[in-house]
Parts: structure tokens; sequence; C-alpha cells
């Protein structure tokens, strides 16, 4: 799993990352070093990117390092990125006023439950 927090993290994202989803993290991270600041640390106001391809880190390390229970939290939205081989969803949730977690994952390993809200 990665948790990026500043539009300069996207370079640590593996080589298999469809563009359309760097694409997509790219401009959630410019809007959150834009409004928050580009030297803010992850429990700074703003929030992070969390990506993953693994159903055991989104399930089990994701809740664990952030807090968040995709498929039991209630996001804000969720938005479907299509790329060439697979669909993404990009789930928005909102922690507080002003601090957000984006965890972008296959929709191929997203819970039910969370696929049921759209």
């Amino acid at each position: 799993m990665f948790i990026l927090i500043h539009e300069n993290d996207i370079s640590q994202l593996p080589d298999t990352t469809p563009p359309e989803v760097i694409s997509k993290i790219a401009e959630i991270l410019k809007g959150l070093d834009e409004n928050y600041g580009s030297g803010r640390k992850l429990l700074d106001d703003g929030g992070f990117v969390a990506y993953t391809t693994d159903r055991q880190e989104a399930m089990v390390a994701l809740p664990k390092q952030t807090g968040l229970k995709i498929g039991i939290s209630t996001p804000e939205f969720v938005e479907v990125i299509e790329t060439a081989t697979e669909s993404y969803l990009n789930v928005l949730n909102l922690t507080n006023n002003e601090y957000a977690i984006t965890a972008i994952l296959p929709k191929s390993i997203a819970p039910k439950s969370l696929l049921n809200d759209f």
C-alpha cells in the first residue's frame, strides 16, 4: 500500500500503475498541496491518498494505518476510474472538516457493500 501526501510522492508508485490512476492521484495531491501546503505532514490538515491493488491491504492494513474501513465507513463519493485493463475506484472519505482520506483501489477487490452504494 502506498500512502501519498504530496504530488511529488507519485514517483513512489510502481511502473505497473495505470496512467489514468496516476493522473487522478496527481490531481488530488496537487489540490491538497495548493490548498494545505506542500510542507504538511501526514496528520496535518488536508489529508492523503492511499493506493493499493491488494485486497488484504485494503481490508486489513488500510484500517490499521488510517482508521478507514472500506465498505464500512460511508464515503462522501465514489468515482470510477476506467483504465485500459481494469476499473478502479476513487473513494473519498472525510474524517473531519479539514481532513480527507482518498482510497484508490481496483473495483475487483472492493467490498460488495461499497459497490452497492453506486
